[in-house]
């Protein structure tokens, strides 16, 4: 599928695939459940197609923040491992 007068790239149905496992997992569905529905029979695959990205780091780091106050240092240094 192509976007009309973009400049952006060609989505393929991997994206999509990719887009919907990353949305379960946003929604607090279990990484095992994730694999099962997505076809990843290892956790080897879902790290490796799984992207992790900014704002599942933020909503990584209030949850944190929320459970019980882990150090903003710790978030931090998961923003940095993900760049």
């Amino acid at each position: 599928m192509r976007i009309p007068n973009s400049d952006r790239k060609r989505l393929t149905p991997h994206d999509f695939r990719r887009t919907a496992a990353r949305n379960d997992i946003r929604m607090g569905i279990p990484q095992a459940v994730v694999k099962s529905l997505i076809g990843w029979e290892t956790d080897a695959m879902f790290s490796r197609y799984f992207i992790t990205d900014e704002t599942i780091l933020k909503e990584a780091g209030d949850k944190l923040a929320q459970a019980g106050g882990q150090s903003s240092a710790k978030v931090q240094a998961l923003r940095t491992e993900a760049k």
